[in-house]
C-alpha cells in the first residue's frame, strides 16, 4: 500500500468517508448540508501584461476552471485583479464563465457604464504612478456535474487606454500578482 496508512470515518455502524494518505474521500449516499464548500480552485498569475487600448471588453487571459460535483450547486468567484492605467478613465472588472454555457456574471444592465460588478476610477490624466487592486466576488451555478466551468477576468474602460496587468501600464517598474478562486458550495 506504498506506506499511506488508511482511516475510516463511521456513524452508527455506516462508513461515511475513507481516508487514504492525505485525500478524504466520502462515501456515496453521505448527504452533506447545504453550505458545505464542496472544493476550491485557485490560479495566481504573475505574468506581466499590457492589453491594448480600446473600449472594447478585454480578456486578461487570467482564468480558473472548476468542475462542479453537484449540478446546481453555487460557485463563488473571487477576483482579485492588480491592474494600472495611463490615463482617466474608468475600469469595470466582471467575469466571464465559458464550459456548457457562456455568460457574464453580474453585468449591470443599466448606467452609462454598466460594465460589470466592480469599477474602478483612475484619476491620473497623464501617467500611471501605481499599480492597484481591482477586487470583486461574483456568483453562478453550476450548470452541470460533469463540464468543467471556465471563469476568466474581464476587463472594460470607457476611454480606449491601455491597461497593464500586474504591473504598471507604461514599465515594469513594479510587478504585482492577480489571483482568481472559484469554490463549489452545496446549495
Amino acid at each position: 500500500n506504498s506506506g499511506h496508512k488508511m482511516s475510516t470515518l463511521t456513524l452508527g455502524g455506516s462508513t461515511l468517508a475513507n481516508k487514504t494518505g492525505s485525500v478524504v474521500s466520502i462515501n456515496d449516499g453521505v448527504i452533506l448540508p447545504a453550505g458545505t464548500v464542496l472544493q476550491v480552485q485557485t490560479t495566481i498569475n504573475t505574468t506581466l501584461n499590457v492589453l491594448s487600448a480600446s473600449t472594447n471588453e478585454r480578456d486578461t487571459g487570467i482564468s480558473v476552471s472548476l468542475t462542479p460535483k453537484i449540478s446546481g450547486s453555487k460557485i463563488l468567484i473571487m477576483a482579485d485583479l492588480s491592474t494600472s492605467v495611463n490615463g482617466a478613465t474608468g475600469l469595470g472588472l466582471f467575469i466571464k464563465r465559458t464550459g456548457p454555457s457562456t455568460t457574464n456574471l453580474q453585468v449591470g444592465s443599466s448606467g452609462t457604464h454598466p460594465y460589470g460588478k466592480a469599477f474602478y476610477y483612475s484619476g491620473l490624466s497623464t501617467q500611471d504612478s501605481a499599480v492597484w487592486s481591482a477586487t470583486g466576488n461574483f456568483t453562478d451555478t453550476a450548470q452541470d456535474a460533469s463540464t468543467a466551468h471556465v471563469y476568466t477576468i474581464y476587463i472594460k474602460t470607457n476611454n480606449s487606454y491601455a491597461v497593464g496587468i500586474n504591473r504598471r501600464e507604461g514599465d515594469t517598474f513594479w510587478g504585482s500578482t492577480t489571483s482568481i478562486i472559484a469554490m463549489e458550495i452545496k446549495a
